[in-house]
């Protein structure tokens, strides 16, 4: 319908839009051809769908975009699905009667050097009319069921291939795509496009985004935010993965709670008594979890620091010594050895 820059007949010569359906990689997978201004015979308006196309030619997939336009109150009849381009009047209603004795016309200024698209059902064209019809309206009638170029009959002017996106001829198109539509861009042009290797196909950079954590590109819509990092991410795994590398390097890890805190004020100590050494082993702890252990009693405070374990009868260090000098001397060498 739109191959090389034939798409210039639907912007310029009537008045029609594009209408399609996605799959979930952001690929068309059904388009087709929405008449928006046609007129019957007895001057009534309406929007009519045009034949339907399909990756692999899936019925299912035309009628979930005919339906969908139904749904959307879109349309108001459409070419019965799986109709061949020589049937121009296998147009049925919303509902699905028929309307095979509807003579429908529409508005189309095409001139004799104007760009062409073939037309499967507004195929008859009056040049001083200016209109189109879905019948033989008179034996002057220019045909429009035609892949020349426009309506002197001329071809197009190469062999080469047509660049849709730089609207140009090339040697060599591959097929890319941008906001979800298929479109031939020259292969040694491709600076605008990014390749997503989980799809092998290339994407308008407009509709891609660079992975911070493997740089590779991902559609936008299939990206993950981090909240922690502030960055794009193609999948899970690299947001966890940046996560991690991230609080290592910026945040302060709980070693009792064995989780990392962004703000160094959140963590403080915590003495842990070992049976086997019969002394403390100090931790950083969140001081959330300090405060839950104390109103559980599973903790306690004496001058000031924390304590897993103390003396219930005393409420004082298990290693505590009635020398005071004597306990801060071993205390400080169990904090010196921690250290080393």
């Amino acid at each position: 319908m739109t191959d090389k820059d034939r798409h210039f007949f639907y912007l310029d010569s009537v008045k029609a839009k594009a209408a399609y359906l996605k799959d979930e990689e952001g690929k068309i997978v059904a388009r087709a051809v929405l008449f928006t201004e046609v007129t019957d015979q007895d001057n009534r308006r309406w929007r009519l769908l045009e034949r339907q196309y399909t990756t692999g030619e899936d019925e299912m997939l035309k009628y979930m975009l005919v339906n969908k336009l139904i749904q959307e109150n879109r349309i108001d009849g459409y070419k019965i699905v799986g109709a061949s381009c020589h049937e121009a009047n296998a147009f049925v209603g919303i509902d699905g009667s028929s309307l095979f004795d509807r003579r429908f016309e529409i508005d189309c200024d095409l001139g004799m050097d104007n760009t062409l698209s073939y037309q499967d059902s507004f195929k008859w064209y009056d040049y001083d009319e200016r209109k189109a019809y879905n019948y033989k309206h008179s034996e002057d009638d220019y045909l429009l069921d035609t892949t020349d170029r426009n309506l002197n009959g001329d071809d197009d002017e190469s062999d080469e291939a047509w660049d849709e996106y730089h609207q140009r001829y090339c040697t060599e198109t591959r097929v890319c795509y941008m906001q979800g539509r298929e479109i031939e861009v020259d292969v040694d042009d491709l600076e605008d496009f990014n390749y997503i290797s989980s799809c092998g196909d290339y994407y308008h950079h407009d509709d891609t985004v660079c992975c911070d954590w493997c740089e590779g590109y991902c559609l936008t819509d299939h990206s993950v935010y981090s909240e922690i990092t502030e960055e794009y991410y193609c999948c899970e795994q690299c947001r966890e993965d940046a996560e991690s590398s991230h609080k290592e390097n910026y945040w302060h890890y709980s070693e009792y709670d064995k989780a990392w805190f962004e703000d160094a004020d959140e963590l403080t100590d915590i003495h842990i008594w070992n049976p086997q050494e019969e002394d403390y082993r100090s931790q950083t702890i969140h001081v959330d979890t300090v405060e839950s252990l104390l109103e559980n009693g599973q903790a306690g405070c004496f001058e000031d620091e924390y304590y897993d374990l103390l003396d219930p009868e005393t409420g004082l260090p298990l290693n505590y010594s009635d020398d005071t000098n004597a306990y801060e001397e071993e205390h400080e060498y169990a904090t010196v050895e921690e250290a080393v």
